[in-house]
This record gives C-alpha cells, structure tokens and sequence, in this order.
C-alpha cells in the first residue's frame, strides 16, 4: 500500500503508525495501484485528478471526497471504472460499513427497482419504509443532501 499526501509530517505519521509506504507525488503513489482512493477535499480534487488523470483500464478508482458526483469523477478522470461511497462515522473505530449501489449504466436498473427486489409485500421492510414515508423521511433526505450540494459547491 502507497498513500501520497503534500504535507511531510502527514506522510512520516502514517508510514510510522499503518507501516504504509509514503510519497508526495500522486502520479507516482498510482502508478502500480490496483485500486486507487481518493481521499481529498473536495477543493483539492480537480488538482489531484488533473494529476493521475486516464487511470489503466484494469484500475479501479474509488472516491470518499464530499460534494462531487460519479459523473464529475469519470469525466474528470477520463476513467469509468469509478465507485463513489461515503463511509460513516462509525467506520473511524471499525464498526461502520459504506454501502454503494453500482450504476444505471452497469446494472439496468434504477435505486427502486433494487429496493424493491428485497423488499416483500407485507413484510417488515414495507412496514419499516412506510413508517419513514409518514414521517416525511424522503422529503427530509432530498432536502439535506440539497443543502449539502449547495455547500459543497461554495467550497
């Protein structure tokens, strides 16, 4: 494992603490990576794709930096094999999980129809999303993520 960083002291930290090779230059961190992570703010990203831009095809590259879509990552990568999650507080002491949903492109079908692939009539996942239904869950979810975008455009 190779991890790049621009600050030293970051590099000399987690080469001491994970025991992981360290470099200052993301084009050579990359190089030889079966999978790349992209772990930057969101101000930092048009610079760190710009720099490890037209990954291999056999590169996987996936993205936990705020504020950008799949579409964004691709196109500014010049890459598709793109997976964008982002981990929950939890996963800080090892107990969360990050769970993410290939795209429209890969699979042919769309977020509902997956839901309702596990989803059985009458059952306790019906009761459980009709119950967030009545409490506005879904109104409540598009107006945060919202106010999130909008945040991180003004980033």
């Amino acid at each position: 494992m190779v991890v790049s960083d621009v600050s030293s002291v970051r590099r000399e930290l987690l080469s001491r603490k994970y025991g992981v090779g360290t470099l200052a230059d993301n084009r050579k961190a990359v190089a030889n990576a079966d999978l790349i992570i992209l772990a930057v703010k969101p101000q930092n990203l048009p610079q760190v794709m710009e720099e490890i831009k037209t990954p291999s095809p056999e590169q996987l590259v996936l993205s936990i930096v705020a504020g950008t879509t799949l579409s964004s990552l691709c196109q500014g990568l010049n890459h598709s094999s793109v997976i964008r999650a982002m981990p929950n507080m939890p996963a800080q002491i090892g107990e969360g999980m990050t769970i993410w949903t290939a795209t429209v492109e890969k699979t042919g079908k769309y977020p509902a129809d997956l839901r309702n692939m596990v989803t059985s009539p009458g059952g306790t996942t019906t009761e459980a999303l009709l119950q967030l239904e009545k409490g506005r869950f879904r109104s409540l979810i598009l107006e945060a993520v919202a106010a999130a975008y909008k945040k991180a455009e003004r980033l």
